[in-house]
C-alpha cells in the first residue's frame, strides 16, 4: 500500500506531499470482503504524518477503501496434520504446511505462516474455541497471497483428581484436620475426553493453621510438553480449610544425640516427621528443623556431653500460595562420649625408629578406642602427619593422631617415642608413657570432631 500522498486542504490550498501511516495493513481475509458496483473491497485505516510531530487526524484515522483484483476468495486451505479439535491442556502443534485448492487446482505441502501461535486463553477455553490467523504466499499457489482464519473447537469438559467438581460445574476442595498438613494439591492428573494429563497446580491465596480459609481461590493449572509449557490457564475453585495446629511429634519430645551415632534417636535436621494434630487422630507428615547440631555445637562438643537441652523446632508445611510455619520444643540429651583410652594397651604409645622405617606405613590403620561409658569403637587412624614427622627427622613427643569413628573424626594424643635425634642410634629407648584420661575437646555425629588427650 502507498507510503505517501499528494494532498490538498479543504480550503483548496496547494498540493502537499505527506507520509501515510497505515493503522491496519493486514492482508485481506475472505470474511471481510465487501462488494459494491465497482467490485470487491476491504477497508483499512490510515493517517497523515509530517515525519516529525504532526499527525492528522490526531485520533483514529481516515478510512481507505481498497479494491481487490483476482483475490482467491474461493480458496480451500487445510493445514496438514492439524486437528480442528483440541482437548484442553493436551499438547497442540500448529501445522507448518497446508494443502491448498484454488479454482480446482490443488497444491500440496504449501508453506503455512501463522500470525499468532499462542495457546488458548482462559476466556477462549470458556467459550469453547479459539481462532488463529494464517496465510500462504501467492507464489506457491499461482495467485495472490491468501490469508485465512482457522478455528479450533476446544473440549473443555475436564476434571482434576483429588478436587471435587469439573470445569463446567465448578471446582471445590476441602482440607479437614485429618489432611490439613498434606496441604492443597500441588500436582494431580487432569482427565479430559478419556485422556490422563499430568498437571501442576498453583493456588493464589495463603492460609495458616490458626486462620483456616473459606472462599474462592484462583487455581493455575499447567501442563507440559517435554520441557516446555503446553498450556497454563486459570480456573476458580471454592476452598475450605479447617483450623487446627500441631500438638507435638508422634515419637515424643525427648531424644538422644550420640556423637558417634551408636545410640541416637534424634532425627535429622530438616527431615519429614510424623506429628500429632489438634482435632484429629491421624498422624501427618511435616518437615521439622532445629538449630542445635550446628558448627558451634561441634566445635565445642565436649561441653555438651552428658547434658540435656531444650531445643526449639520449626514445623514447615504447604499452605496455599506459600509455605507456613509453626514452632515447638523438644528435649535433647547429648550422650557422653569422652574418650578414656586406647582399648588395646600396646597401642597407647608408638615408637618411631627411622633406622627401621622410612615412613608410617607400618602403623596399624584400624584400632579400638574406649569411651567413658565403656563403649568401644573401631577407629581408622590417619598417620599422615606421623609420616611427615618421620621423613622430616623432627622429634615430637605429643603427637595427636586423627581417628575416624563411623562418620566422626577424633583427635587422640598418642605419645611418640623416637630415636631420630639420638647421637647414638643404639641408645636404649625410654619406656612407654603411661596414658591418663583427661578431657574430650571436639567431636561430631556426622563429620564433626572430637578429641581426647591420653
Amino acid at each position: 500500500m502507498p507510503a505517501s500522498a499528494n494532498v490538498q486542504t479543504a480550503e483548496g490550498k496547494g498540493a502537499i506531499d505527506v507520509a501515510i501511516k497505515w493503522i491496519d495493513y493486514a492482508a485481506p481475509s475472505k470474511d471481510e470482503i465487501v462488494t459494491d458496483e465497482s467490485g470487491s473491497y476491504v477497508e483499512r485505516k490510515y493517517f497523515f504524518f509530517d515525519g516529525l510531530a504532526i499527525r492528522y487526524p490526531q485520533a483514529d484515522g481516515f478510512t481507505a477503501r481498497i479494491y481487490l483484483d483476482g483475490f482467491n476468495a474461493a480458496a480451500d486451505i487445510v493445514p496438514d496434520g492439524m486437528s480442528n479439535e483440541y482437548d484442553v491442556f493436551d499438547k497442540f502443534t500448529f501445522a507448518t504446511t497446508a494443502t491448498v485448492t484454488v479454482d480446482g487446482t490443488t497444491y500440496h505441502k504449501v508453506p503455512l505462516h501463522w500470525l499468532d501461535t499462542s495457546m488458548p486463553t482462559a476466556e477462549e477455553i470458556k467459550n469453547g474455541s479459539f481462532t488463529r490467523k494464517a496465510y500462504v504466499l501467492g507464489n506457491y499457489v499461482a495467485g495472490n497471497d491468501i490469508t485465512f482464519d482457522y478455528t479450533v473447537t476446544i473440549n473443555n469438559d475436564f476434571t482434576l483428581d483429588g478436587i471435587s467438581g469439573s470445569y463446567k460445574e465448578g471446582f471445590a476442595t476441602d482440607l479437614t484436620a485429618d489432611n490439613f498438613y498434606k496441604g492443597l494439591l500441588k500436582s494431580t492428573t487432569l482427565r479430559v475426553n478419556g485422556k490422563e494429563i499430568p498437571v501442576t497446580l498453583a493456588w493464589s491465596n495463603d492460609y495458616t493453621a490458626q486462620s483456616g480459609y473459606n472462599g474462592e481461590m484462583t487455581l493455575t493449572i499447567t501442563s507440559m510438553d517435554g520441557d516446555k509449557v503446553a498450556l497454563s490457564s486459570n480456573v476458580v475453585a471454592n476452598v475450605t480449610v479447617a483450623t487446627t495446629g500441631i500438638e507435638g511429634l508422634a515419637n515424643g519430645q525427648s531424644y538422644r544425640l550420640d556423637p558417634y551415632a551408636k545410640a541416637s534417636t534424634l532425627f535429622a535436621n530438616g527431615s519429614v516427621q510424623k506429628v500429632k494434630v489438634a482435632g484429629s487422630e491421624v498422624l501427618q507428615d511435616v518437615r521439622v528443623e532445629y538449630n542445635f547440631d550446628n558448627e558451634e555445637f561441634y566445635a565445642n562438643i565436649s561441653k555438651y556431653f552428658g547434658k540435656k537441652y531444650k531445643v526449639a523446632v520449626t514445623y514447615r508445611y504447604n499452605a496455599g500460595a506459600h509455605e507456613q510455619t509453626e514452632t515447638g520444643e523438644i528435649e535433647v540429651y547429648v550422650v557422653d562420649r569422652t574418650i578414656m583410652y586406647m582399648s588395646d594397651y600396646e597401642n597407647r604409645s608408638i615408637v618411631v625408629d627411622t633406622f627401621l622405617h622410612k615412613d608410617a606405613s607400618y602403623l596399624a590403620n584400624v584400632m579400638r578406642i574406649t569411651t567413658v561409658n565403656g563403649d568401644t569403637f573401631d577407629a581408622f587412624f590417619d598417620w599422615s602427619d606421623v609420616d611427615k614427622l618421620i621423613k622430616s627427622g623432627t622429634s615430637n613427643t605429643a603427637y595427636m593422631a586423627t581417628a575416624v569413628i563411623g562418620s566422626s573424626a577424633v583427635m587422640v594424643v598418642i605419645p611418640v617415642l623416637d630415636s631420630i635425634n639420638s647421637s647414638n642410634p643404639y641408645k636404649r629407648l625410654p619406656p612407654p608413657v603411661r596414658t591418663i584420661p583427661r578431657s574430650a575437646i571436639s567431636a561430631a555425629s556426622s563429620g564433626g570432631v572430637f578429641s581426647s588427650t591420653l
